[in-house]
Parts: structure tokens; C-alpha cells; sequence
């Protein structure tokens, strides 16, 4: 599972972890910065949810994601630090029907210097 990290000028004081999904099976992701859960999808109580990539180029103005990024996620950090270099990687669980961990693909772990 790819991910990539991006965090510019225009998006000051954010970090957006973008990855695709890896196959129709998957019942959640995480999301950790530098080794620690900050996000999951996964119903975990106080954790914050993500938001489809067109949220993000509501303006049309980006081009950032075009007609394949149907089939991708994106997390918003907004507790991240300008200037500071953070690591993250995405991980997709799939779970049965008891809730117990069938599957876990862990992304490739993408590193930042937030802007």
C-alpha cells in the first residue's frame, strides 16, 4: 500500500497523508505519526475521523487530485509543528465478523517537514 505525505504554503500547519485503499475488504485504517496512533477509523473513542481527498481541493484550483483518486483516503494532521519533520504510515485492517484482526497492510512510511 503506497502513502504519501504532503505539506506546503498553501496548506500551513497541516500535513495531508493520502493512500489507496488496497482492496474492497478492508473494514478501517490507522494513522501513526512517528510510531504512535493518532487516527483511526476503526470506531475508537476520542480519535479523529478522515475526510475523502475532494474535501481538500474544494476550489478546484490544486489540481492535487484528479478522476483516480477515487479510489484513495486522505488524513488531516492539524497538530503538527511548522518547520518540524514527522514520520507517517497508514495501516488498512480488515476484521471478521467477531471484530478480531484478519488482515493488517502497513504502508510505507513517508517522512515530512511540515510548512
Amino acid at each position: 500500500m503506497q502513502a504519501i505525505a504532503i505539506s506546503n504554503g498553501y496548506t500551513t500547519g497541516k500535513v495531508y497523508v493520502i493512500w489507496e485503499i488496497p482492496h474492497d475488504k478492508i473494514n478501517g485504517f490507522e494513522i501513526y505519526r512517528d510510531g504512535k496512533l493518532i487516527a483511526s477509523s476503526l470506531q475508537e473513542e476520542g480519535l479523529p475521523v478522515f475526510i475523502p481527498p475532494t474535501m481538500f481541493d474544494h476550489d478546484h484550483q490544486t489540481n492535487l487530485f484528479r478522476k483516480d483518486s477515487a479510489f484513495k483516503l486522505m488524513y488531516v494532521d492539524e497538530q503538527v509543528y511548522k518547520y518540524q519533520s514527522y514520520e507517517y504510515q497508514v495501516v488498512a485492517v480488515r476484521l471478521d465478523e467477531n471484530g478480531t484482526v484478519m488482515e493488517r497492510i502497513e504502508s510505507n512510511t513517508v517522512g515530512i517537514q511540515a510548512q
